[in-house]
């Protein structure tokens, strides 16, 4: 008498996180506990496209469970859809519910960058991951900068201290630190829940050349070192990344604003720029701020609690500088780059200016094409102008 495919999210929307989540060619947005390899069952998308009518699912059955991996008796029963398959107009999506955003100029075209972030509650005191403000870009097929992903299944994975574990703690995630302070959860063992806790993103704009999301990461954390952090982040379509963080402090309180590298990383001897390597490109990750930053490579020591575990070293790089006021703001530039002199050359044309009114603007200089954000000044902190 009842079927899910007949519910009107099902028919509406049985695909879209599949979809929308998609690191192209066959990943998947990995944050937290979702991991990064795509969920291939051609029979289930098959189904799910013949019953609802939905062309995207088909796209999905097609292009990525494929012909080729039909190798379950369930495709005698459930074969390819009849529909015809197709993507949808708007590439980009606002999870609103979870405050996923993921931003990309095309779900099949490896030259552009799909840039992704998140904010969202620290409610869930089991598989939840302290990563309010995370982001990660994915270019050429592979991640340059994300999360380190989910825990391996120990004796402490699910009590208080996974906390501690780098995976599920801040200290594993591109975030923002004050002296150290790290995120907190909203839920601890024998207290009661604290909805509060956690981040929310105040602005998605959706564009054919530019996107912008700005989010709100302070009550993610005690507050006793960081007492306010707003991140904005802009994908200028197809291949430019920048990240702006305001952060309220105490002066001279140290700020370390963190990212995992995937690949490689390499901190030249003049400390201008990082050089992020993958398998088949290499980006430029600049930081500019009103102080001097320093690019200080580190790891993570790992060890489960595990038969025949080994201990692991997960690197990170933490861009530090000192604050000099109450507020610091500190942009972060990623770009491709053929080589390392590429690289120089966009450092050198970096530019940044603060009117009197407050308002900030940044520019610099890529592949010959100048790129230039201006973040006006309202009541709660900096906003794009439009």
């Amino acid at each position: 008498k009842y079927t899910l495919l007949n519910h009107p999210r099902m028919r509406e929307e049985g695909v879209s996180f599949f979809l929308w989540t998609l690191l192209p060619p066959d990943q998947k947005v990995n944050f937290g506990d979702t991991g990064s390899r795509v969920i291939r069952s051609s029979s289930t998308f098959n189904t799910l496209a013949e019953e609802t009518q939905s062309s995207e699912a088909a796209w999905y059955a097609k292009e990525i469970c494929g012909d080729s991996r039909r190798q379950s008796f369930w495709d005698i029963i459930f074969p390819a859809t009849t529909v015809e398959p197709a993507l949808p107009e708007m590439k980009s999506r606002h999870f609103r519910s979870i405050d996923y955003v993921v931003m990309r100029s095309s779900f099949t075209d490896l030259e552009t960058v799909t840039l992704v972030c998140k904010a969202g509650r620290h409610s869930d005191p089991h598989h939840g991951h302290l990563d309010c403000g995370d982001w990660g870009v994915h270019w050429r097929g592979e991640s340059y900068i994300r999360g380190i992903g989910n825990i391996p299944y120990d004796e402490k994975c699910f009590d208080d201290v996974r906390w501690t574990y780098p995976q599920a703690g801040s200290q594993g995630q591109n975030v923002i630190f004050v002296n150290g302070e790290r995120q907190i959860p909203g839920k601890w063992r024998g207290q009661p829940m604290d909805e509060s806790v956690g981040g929310d993103v105040l602005e998605y704009r959706y564009g054919e050349d530019r996107e912008y999301v700005l989010m709100d990461g302070t009550n993610a954390y005690p507050r006793q070192e960081l007492k306010g952090w707003r991140r904005h982040l802009i994908l200028d379509k197809p291949v430019v990344t920048v990240v702006l963080d305001e952060i309220e402090s105490a002066k001279g309180a140290l700020i370390e604003s963190r990212i995992h590298p995937i690949g490689d990383v390499e901190v030249p001897d003049n400390n201008a720029y990082l050089l992020l390597k993958g398998e088949s490109g290499m980006m430029a990750l600049i930081a500019v701020a009103e102080n001097p930053v320093r690019y200080v490579p580190d790891s993570h020591a790992y060890l489960p609690i595990q038969k025949d575990a080994r201990l692991r070293r997960i690197p990170y790089v933490d861009t530090e500088l000192t604050a000099s006021g109450a507020k610091t703001t500190i942009a972060t530039i990623v770009v491709p780059v053929a080589d390392e002199s590429e690289a120089r050359a966009v450092s050198q044309s970096v530019k940044r200016t603060v009117d009197r009114d407050g308002a900030l603007t940044l520019s610099f200089t890529a592949r010959s094409q100048t790129h230039e954000y201006r973040y006006e000044r309202s009541d709660d902190g900096l906003v794009l102008a439009r």
